[in-house]
């Protein structure tokens, strides 16, 4: 049985690499969407927000998860703020990681319920060089449109270091409530 989980696992991978890779991903491009309610595990706690600790959050919440290679290869990650005030987001000690999940985890202490509702979306490449400077991208189109957020953002590696090893090759998504 675990075999068998874990080629459906694999292939499952494969599946989303291939559907990231045909999908002409417009970058810089705001654009709305509708959510349904999604389920998130997230770590809470404060950490130093170092590479290693970062990583360390993730591989704790998946952890948590059962399942077999959760999040290599996927675009399960990310990270995730619930806010008061839009300024906010420019201090990455505000974000915390997360790892989309199903509602069956709702018995975790870190199951998070991200509300069902438009959100404002735009992909970036390179996100490892450059993301506090498409967070201010971000909060300039919001200011420029006066759009009103809602206090829930999330920021979801949709191409990451599990599938490319080339950091320019990285597709973030930034994702708020409206």
């Amino acid at each position: 049985m675990p075999k068998q989980r874990l080629a459906e696992t694999i292939k499952e991978k494969i599946d989303f690499i291939d559907k990231v890779i045909d999908n002409n991903i417009e970058l810089e491009k705001f654009s709305f969407e509708d959510f349904p309610e999604r389920f998130i595990i997230s770590q809470l706690n404060k950490s130093d927000k170092s590479g290693e600790s970062v990583a360390l959050d993730f591989m704790h919440l998946e952890s948590h998860l059962h399942e077999t290679a959760p999040i290599l290869a996927s675009d399960r990650i990310g990270f995730y703020m619930d806010f008061d005030d839009i300024s906010e987001m420019e201090n990455m000690d505000n974000w915390h990681t997360m790892i989309m999940c199903s509602e069956e985890m709702k018995n975790s202490r870190h199951f998070c319920v991200l509300p069902a509702g438009k959100y404002l979306c735009a992909y970036f490449k390179d996100y490892t060089a450059d993301r506090d400077l498409f967070i201010k991208m971000f909060l300039e189109y919001v200011k420029f449109n006066n759009i009103k957020l809602k206090g829930i953002m999330i920021q979801q590696f949709k191409i990451d270091v599990t599938v490319t090893d080339d950091p320019k090759e990285t597709i973030i998504e930034f994702q708020a409530l409206v």
